[in-house]
């Protein structure tokens, strides 16, 4: 039977005639879902998002820390106190030497290299030439590079 140029293979059959509305039923409904499927929507990665927001915070953190460091940069160390460090308070070479060190380091903050010898702090940031408490000798002092090395003098050993 044709109708309207389409040509049915359906007989007059009540039964074939529903066999055929059935196929045609299943096969539209199988079209419907497979359009459906191709029209939604691709799914966002989540773990690129994740990855994202991650380097976004890290960003952000490094951003804070370099704001902090940069506004107490110039404040410098904490003040030591005497009960924290019992260096200050001993009366050797070695608590003099890490009281003309302490001294030393803070010109050094101030001035940018260290000096080139200890008689250009004689008067200004010390009273007299340090010396070791013990021998009475001078402390040694020598400039290396941008730094400095501090030592005790040796005494001779009496015997």
């Amino acid at each position: 039977m044709s109708v309207g140029g389409w040509v049915s293979t359906v007989s007059n059959e009540p039964g074939e005639f529903r066999d055929e509305i059935e196929y045609l039923s299943d096969r539209a409904a199988a079209e419907r879902a497979h359009v459906a499927e191709r029209s939604k929507p691709v799914p966002q990665r989540s773990a690129i998002r994740t990855f994202i927001w991650i380097g976004v915070f890290l960003v952000v953190m490094q951003a804070g820390l370099f704001a902090y460091l940069s506004l107490n940069e110039e404040k410098g160390p904490p003040a030591v106190t005497i009960a924290q460090n019992p260096l200050l308070v001993r009366q050797d070479c070695e608590g003099e030497k890490y009281r003309t060190y302490r001294k030393i380091a803070q010109y050094m903050r101030q001035h940018g290299s260290a000096p080139e010898s200890l008689d250009v702090l004689v008067g200004t940031v010390f009273p007299t030439y340090p010396v070791d408490p013990n021998s009475n000798q001078r402390l040694k002092y020598s400039k290396v590079g941008n730094g400095f090395r501090l030592e005790c003098p040796q005494v001779a050993a009496t015997g």
